[in-house]
């Protein structure tokens, strides 16, 4: 077998990020990204504020209850089935790789397999010396 020198892989590396580079879709510099957020999206202007926003939202989210987060579970799967395809051509779009129906089907699977409220079972175990109660929780 042939052995493969350290200068061959700098130009095998070297020929597949020309090759990645000119595959890439160029990004239109004259849109400005904000204007393609629907009417009514919060930006933040700092990391900080989003930061702050997320803990007042966990906070808010703990105190809905179960059923509450079922909803909201339910509903955050709907909407990545429902743009399953428009996120998929977005991303083969933007980065000028991939392919829109693979990347479709693993949308569909993150949406579809992605934890949920069913997966935090509560289980009692009975024996001889006691009961043990397990319970996961958010």
């Amino acid at each position: 077998m042939a052995e493969i020198t350290e200068a061959q892989i700098e130009a095998i590396v070297s020929q597949v990020v020309q090759n990645i580079r000119g595959q890439s879709v160029p990004r239109d510099k004259s849109v400005d990204s904000k204007t393609l957020l629907p009417s009514g999206t919060v930006v933040f202007s700092t990391v900080d504020q989003a930061v702050t926003a997320a803990k007042t939202a966990q906070a808010e989210l703990m105190q809905l209850g179960r059923p509450k987060r079922e909803e909201l579970v339910g509903a955050i799967r709907q909407a990545g089935l429902d743009n399953a395809l428009a996120l998929a051509q977005l991303a083969v779009e933007d980065t000028g790789m991939g392919v829109v129906d693979h990347k479709r089907q693993k949308n569909e699977g993150a949406a579809n397999m992605s934890f949920g409220m069913e997966d935090l079972i509560s289980e009692a175990i009975t024996g001889d010396n006691g009961t043990l109660l397990i319970e996961y929780v958010p």
